[in-house]
């Protein structure tokens, strides 16, 4: 397998990618062009290929030019949880910052892999971490408890949070179950 970072001639084959296995995933947000989304560019997309077709990709896209996080405020536990930041640093923790100031951190984003191919998922992540580590502590990446990386992730140093995603469908009728297939669902959590 071949890893590298795309160049502006992968962008058709990246973008028919994306569409193709972007298609197959509730939620997944329809692509027309990269200039669809602020500050994404062809750069930001790492290809994992097989013979030069491309079997898994994703991008390190940082929006922190216009969505920032910031923490206003510790409370409770939280307020001298900063102490532990050489502690939390020595074991590959994140850190937190002070109050006020905005994290600047990349969201690994349009996270696909050809069928879901949990292999090809475990191969492009390891990589992709390592390119990230080259300029940032932190990433974000936003995956359902399903998602075929998941196993993984439960063993790397996180902070993690939960979010509940409702589906309102106005033909409805009182007493009619409503549910999301989550083994197929892909919400880009950068464009939250």
């Amino acid at each position: 397998y071949t890893f590298r970072q795309a160049c502006e001639e992968d962008t058709a084959a990246v973008l028919d990618f994306l569409k193709t296995e972007g298609r197959k995933k509730d939620m997944f947000p329809v692509i027309g062009s990269l200039d669809d989304f602020h500050n994404l560019h062809i750069e930001d997309f790492y290809l994992l290929e097989d013979d030069h077709e491309i079997i898994a990709c994703g991008a390190i896209w940082n929006v922190s030019s216009y969505k920032q996080l910031t923490i206003t405020k510790f409370k409770g536990i939280m307020k001298p949880i900063r102490l532990l930041n050489p502690v939390l640093s020595f074991l590959a923790f994140p850190t937190f910052k002070k109050e006020n100031e905005p994290y600047d951190y990349p969201i690994l984003s349009f996270f696909l892999s050809r069928d879901d191919n949990e292999d090809y998922y475990k191969i492009f992540f390891h990589r992709i971490k390592k390119e990230i580590r080259k300029n940032h502590k932190i990433f974000a990446v936003g995956l359902t408890k399903d998602h075929p990386i998941a196993s993984v992730m439960k063993n790397l140093p996180k902070i993690t949070g939960e979010s509940t995603i409702y589906e309102v469908r106005f033909s409805a009728q009182k007493g009619d179950s409503i549910s999301f297939d989550t083994e197929h669902i892909a919400t880009e959590f950068a464009l939250f």
